[in-house]
Formats: C-alpha cells, sequence, structure tokens
C-alpha cells in the first residue's frame, strides 16, 4: 500500500554544483546574510540553513534561480575569524575557514565557475543577469532592516542580520539546490508490517526508517524533531523484532 507522502524529499538548500556539504566554500555560500533570486529580490530567511535546512532547501525549491553574494572584506574575515551564522548541520562555520581562500580561487579558476567575481553590485547584477536597479533598491532595503534590528520582511533572527557591505569587490555565489535524501516509503502497521493495498498484512514482511511510510507530512522538519528518522529506524526495528519473536518464531 502506498502511504499518502511516499518519497518526501529532504532538501539541504542551496549548494554550488560540483561542491560538497564538508567544504569551506559550502560554508561561504550558506553564511552570507543575503540571497536573491530571479527577480534581484531577496526571497526568504537565509538563516534556515543553521536552523531548518530542509525548510531552507524549501524556499529555495520555488525560485527560478538563487544567488548570494559576498565582499572580499566579509571573505577575507570568515577564512581568518568564521562566520556569523555557523556553517549548518555539518560543518562549524564559526571556527575559521582557512581552506576558504584555497576553495574559491580554484572555483574561480574552474571551466565552469560556480563563483563569479565582480567589481560593483552592478556587475553582480549583469552576472546574474538581474535589473540592477531592482537589485540595488533591494539590497538597500536589506540593509535597513538590519541596521533597525528587525526583519520585518521574513522574520530572520537579529544575530543573522548581516548587510552587504557598500564597498566590493564582491563574489557571486551561483546556487544549485542541495538534496540529502529521500523520506517515508510503502505504508505499515503499528508493528511496523507491509501492508496491501486493501490494507491486509503481508505476512513475514517488515519496513522500517525511510523505507517505512507514516512518520513525516510533506517535509522533514530538522527544527522540531532532528534525528527523528534515525529514531524512527531504531524503532521499526525494535518493535518488528519483538513482534517477530513474540509471533513468527
Amino acid at each position: 500500500a502506498e502511504w499518502s507522502h511516499m518519497g518526501v524529499l529532504q532538501n539541504f538548500g542551496p549548494i554550488l554544483k560540483n561542491d560538497t556539504y564538508s567544504s569551506h566554500l559550502y560554508t561561504a555560500t550558506s553564511v552570507s546574510g543575503y540571497r536573491f533570486n530571479e527577480e534581484g529580490k531577496r526571497y526568504g530567511d537565509e538563516s534556515l540553513d543553521v536552523s531548518n535546512f530542509p525548510f531552507s532547501g524549501n524556499q529555495m525549491q520555488q525560485q527560478k534561480a538563487s544567488y548570494s553574494i559576498a565582499s572580499e572584506a566579509q571573505i577575507q574575515q570568515w577564512a581568518t575569524a568564521g562566520g556569523a551564522l555557523g556553517g549548518g548541520m555539518l560543518l562549524n562555520g564559526l571556527a575559521p575557514l582557512d581552506k576558504l581562500q584555497e576553495q574559491l580561487n580554484r572555483e574561480l579558476e574552474s571551466s565552469d565557475p560556480q563563483v563569479v567575481r565582480c567589481e560593483t553590485l552592478d556587475d553582480v547584477a549583469a552576472a546574474a543577469n538581474v535589473d540592477a536597479e531592482t537589485l540595488k533598491a533591494d539590497i538597500a532595503h536589506y540593509n535597513e532592516l538590519c541596521a533597525g534590528g528587525e526583519d520585518t520582511d521574513f522574520m530572520k533572527p537579529a544575530p543573522f542580520l548581516i548587510p552587504v557591505d557598500e564597498n566590493g569587490p564582491y563574489y557571486l555565489f551561483i546556487h544549485k539546490i542541495g538534496v540529502f535524501s529521500t523520506c517515508d516509503g510503502i505504508k505499515v502497521n503499528e508493528n511496523a508490517q507491509v501492508l496491501t493495498a486493501s490494507g491486509e498484512v503481508i505476512p513475514g514482511l517488515f519496513a522500517g526508517g525511510t523505507d517505512a511510510g507514516g512518520l513525516l507530512g510533506d517535509a522533514y522538519d530538522a527544527s522540531i524533531a532532528p534525528a527523528s528518522t534515525q529514531a524512527w529506524c531504531v524503532y521499526c526495528g525494535r518493535t518488528s523484532a519483538r513482534y517477530a519473536a513474540e509471533n513468527l518464531i
């Protein structure tokens, strides 16, 4: 039997094509305080990479394109002192990103670079193919929110309101959506037994963890129950083993 939300996709927010989640370049991609879409406008709370990475991916998935920018000064600060946002779930971005410059240079020199060095915000807009005046007005508005200490647009917590530097040069990061895993699967009962389409138990067949449907809705909410799928694996294994021992052996 199919579960109503089979194949829930667990997104992981923005990443550069061909990059990995353990790199300092990934951390720089995610810690920037400002992201924008194909319209040259900010589209959500950038700190979700830290607090709820699947939802960060969900908000990005609704855009046709996603970018972040960092100034040369920010890059140097992160390389020597770490980033203000941390590094999401897999990396301590508060520590100095001492491999960042090397990884950034490698990306800039690659045959298919996903980072573009720009002297001005007009150059950033041209590289992202968005209207320069729209982008600059949106950045000015975002910087005003940062100065006021309150994100009235997307309610990003104040500690993560990092303004865009007025002076370049800048680095434009071209995002791809990251995919962490799929969750939920075929329908099981309270004993982790697999059911037929008509709801009958298939004797001797069990499913657990992300192969078993019933735990999640349309997304994995890491902010409420991080590692809940691991606990689901343990629960299904224990439950099915107990049932088998009591009824099938």
